[in-house]
C-alpha cells in the first residue's frame, strides 16, 4: 500500500488544525474579552513558561520521532517504547523547570499557582504518540485530536470562565483537555501497533539519543525565540502587557501553526526522500518554496495595512497597543516560511548539527536584543528582535544549506511576491469603504489573482503540489 502523499497528510492535518486554531482563536478571544489584558496575560505568561518545561519532557522526539518512523529502520512499538520510558524519566525535570520558575519568579500569587496548575499537563506530554502517526503520515488521529482536545477546551473555557475571578479555572481545562486526548491518541496506537510497553532498548536508545539532544537543542532554542519575549515581558513589564503583546501574538500564531503543521508532514516527506541525493528533493523543494514564501508574503502585507481594525474587532480598545507589534510579527511568519524549508532540509539531510549552531547563534541574538529592548521599547522592543532573529535564522539556514546540499531558491518568484503584495496593500489600504472582513477577502483575490497571472505561483505548481 503507497503511503498518503505530502499533499493529502499536509491537507488532513491542516484541517485539523484549522479547525482546532479557530476554536483556539475563539477561546483567546473570549478569554481576552473576559479576563482584561492583566488576566490574560496571566494565561499567556503561564503557558509560556509551561513550553520551556515541555522541552525537557519532550527531547527532541516530536522532530526525530516522525524521522525515525518515516525511515521505517526500527519497528514502531519499540520505538515508542523506547521513547516513552525515557520521557517518562524525564518528567521529574520538567516538574523541576515549572516549580523552581513559579518559586523564584517575582510574580503574583495567581501567576504562580496558574503556573503550577498548567505544569500538571507535562504527564500528557510523555504518552502524547502523535508523532508515531506523523511520521507515517497518518494523520487523522492527530487532526481529530487537535479538534477534540480545542473543543474541550473552548467548551470548558465559555462554560466555566465567565468572569475575572475565573481565571485559573482555564489552567484546569486545559489539564483535562489534554489528558483526554492523549488518552484517544493512545487507544488510536493500541488498535494499530498492539499494547504500549515501558521498558528500556539501549540499543535504540544508543542511536536516537545522540541524534535528539542536537535536535532537542534547536528546539529549545525555537521555543526561546518565540518565547523569550513574552516571559521577559511579564518580569519586567508586568502581566498587563504580556497580556496586550500576547494578543498580537496569537494573532500571528494562527498561519505559524499552519506553517509548523505543514513542514512536519514535509520534513518526513524529504527524509525519505534523501537516500537518492538533492535531486530527487529539489523539485519538491522549489514548489513549496514559491507557494509557501508567496503565502507568507501575502499575510505580512495584508496584516501590515489591516492590524489596527483587526486587532479593534478581536480584542477591543483595551488591546489596541496589540497593532504595531502585530504587524512586525506577520513579517517573522513571512521570514519563518522560507526558513523552514531549509532547516527541514538540513535535518533530512541528517545535519541536526549545524542545524542546532544555527539556532544557538540565533538564540544568543535573541536574548540579547531582548534584554536590550525590551526595558525600552516594551512591546515593539520584543516585536523588532523577532523580526532581526528570523532574518538572521533565514540567511544562515539558506547558506548552510545551499553548502550541504544545493540552491532551491527562486529569486524570480520572491521578487514577484513581494511586488504583487505592494499592489495588493495599495488596493485593500483604499478600500475602506468595504467591513473588514469583506477588505480580507477582497485582499486574498486581488493578490492571489496577481500571483497566478504574473506566474509567481503557476496552476502548475498547484497541480503538481497535489499529486507530489
Amino acid at each position: 500500500m503507497t503511503r498518503p502523499s505530502i499533499s493529502r497528510s499536509f491537507g488532513v492535518l491542516s484541517v485539523g488544525q484549522i479547525l482546532s486554531r479557530l476554536l483556539a482563536f475563539a477561546v483567546i478571544v473570549h478569554l481576552s474579552r473576559v479576563l482584561g489584558p492583566e488576566g490574560f496575560g496571566v494565561i499567556v505568561f503561564a503557558t509560556s513558561v509551561l513550553g520551556y518545561a515541555a522541552l525537557v519532557v519532550e527531547m527532541g522526539f516530536d522532530t526525530l520521532g516522525p524521522l525515525e518512523v518515516a525511515r521505517g529502520d526500527i519497528p514502531v512499538p519499540a520505538l515508542a517504547r523506547a521513547v516513552v520510558t525515557l520521557r517518562l524519566l524525564l518528567l521529574a525535570g520538567g516538574f523541576g523547570v515549572v516549580a523552581l520558575f513559579a518559586w523564584l519568579a517575582p510574580v503574583t500569587t495567581v501567576t504562580r499557582i496558574a503556573i503550577l496548575v498548567y505544569g500538571v499537563s507535562l504527564v500528557a506530554n510523555v504518552f502524547d504518540l502523535g508523532w508515531v502517526f506523523l511520521g507515517g503520515q497518518r494523520v487523522g488521529p492527530v487532526a481529530v485530536a487537535e479538534i477534540a482536545n480545542q473543543a474541550l477546551q473552548a467548551t470548558g473555557a465559555f462554560l466555566l470562565v465567565r468572569e475575572p475571578e475565573d481565571l485559573l479555572r482555564m489552567p484546569w481545562v486545559f489539564v483535562a483537555s489534554r489528558a483526554i486526548t492523549v488518552a484517544g491518541l493512545a487507544l488510536a496506537f493500541r488498535q494499530r501497533h498492539g499494547a504500549l510497553g515501558i521498558g528500556f532498548d539501549r540499543p535504540i536508545l544508543r542511536r536516537l539519543l545522540p541524534a535528539s539532544v542536537p535536535l532537542s537543542g534547536a528546539t529549545t532554542l525555537g521555543t526561546l525565540l518565540t518565547s523569550f519575549d513574552m516571559i521577559l515581558m511579564g518580569l519586567w513589564r508586568g502581566t498587563s502587557a504580556a497580556g496586550v503583546y500576547g494578543a498580537a501574538y496569537r494573532v500571528a500564531w494562527v498561519p505559524s501553526m499552519l506553517a509548523s503543521a505543514y513542514f512536519t508532514t514535509l520534513r518526513p516527506a524529504l527524509a525519505r526522500s534523501s537516500p537518492a541525493g538533492f535531486a530527487a528533493v529539489a523539485p519538491v523543494l522549489r514548489r513549496s518554496l514559491r507557494i509557501a514564501g508567496a503565502t507568507g508574503i501575502g499575510i505580512a502585507a495584508g496584516g501590515f495595512v489591516l492590524a489596527d481594525p483587526l486587532v479593534g474587532m478581536l480584542y477591543g480598545p483595551q488591546f489596541a497597543g496589540a497593532a504595531t507589534p502585530l504587524r512586525l510579527l506577520l513579517v517573522s511568519v513571512a521570514l519563518l516560511l522560507v526558513s523552514r524549508h531549509y532547516r527541514a532540509l538540513l535535518q533530512a539531510f541528517q545535519r541536526p548539527g549545524l542545524d542546532f549552531r544555527i539556532m544557538l547563534a540565533a538564540g544568543a541574538v535573541n536574548v540579547s536584543l531582548n534584554l536590550l529592548l525590551v526595558p525600552r521599547l516594551g512591546l515593539l522592543g520584543a516585536a523588532t528582535t523577532s523580526v532581526t532573529c528570523e532574518a538572521l535564522i533565514l540567511a544562515a539556514t539558506f547558506l548552510a544549506a545551499r553548502r550541504v546540499v544545493g540552491d532551491a531558491t527562486d529569486v524570480r518568484a520572491l521578487a514577484g511576491s513581494l511586488a504583487c503584495a505592494a499592489i495588493m496593500a495599495v488596493a485593500v489600504h483604499f478600500a475602506t469603504a468595504l467591513p473588514l472582513l469583506a477588505r480580507m477577502a477582497f485582499g486574498a483575490a486581488v493578490y492571489s489573482a496577481l500571483v497566478l497571472a504574473f506566474r509567481v505561483v503557476s496552476i502548475e505548481d498547484l497541480r503538481e503540489a497535489l499529486r507530489t
